[in-house]
């Protein structure tokens, strides 16, 4: 990864959630999302993002054929390691693939309006029960960037 995610987020939809339940049935994943069921998520610009080695052992994961949106899994651990929006300009890192010191704060939690009745949200990131303006607005300049070349 190269410079500054575009943001940070937990997912809570319900894509994310039946996916994160998929993937941590696996005999040895380690967990893909929080106590609520959200999914904690660094987007970058798909140019800033590069794998140095083991794309051989990534496997994809989508909940349907159809499914625009693929999970990177390293077959070796089970371990979910990106979600790749097809129709996108960016990828989805899963935060705990960073290190601890290397993590930025969570900036908002997204689709709560998903979140199963009961379920308290942990703390931390301004709430959004649906895809906020601010949301979109960073997609929006990251693109724009990228078009440019900056």
């Amino acid at each position: 990864m190269t410079g500054e995610p575009i943001l940070t987020a937990f997912c809570y939809c319900d894509s994310c959630q039946a996916a994160a339940k998929a993937l941590e049935g696996l005999p040895d994943a380690p967990k893909v999302a929080d106590a609520a069921g959200g999914t904690p998520l660094l987007l970058y610009r798909r140019d800033r993002m590069q794998i140095a080695k083991g794309e051989d052992r990534l496997q994809d994961f989508r909940l349907s054929a159809s499914s625009p949106t693929r999970r990177r899994v390293a077959v070796c651990c089970d371990a979910m390691m990106y979600l790749d929006f097809s129709k996108g300009h960016w990828v989805s890192i899963h935060r705990e693939r960073f290190a601890p010191a290397d993590r930025p704060s969570i900036e908002m939690r997204v689709q709560t309006r998903y979140v199963a009745e009961g379920l308290s949200l942990p703390e931390g990131g301004k709430v959004y029960g649906k895809w906020p303006l601010r949301f979109l607005w960073r997609l929006l300049k990251a693109q724009i960037a990228m078009i440019v070349g900056r």
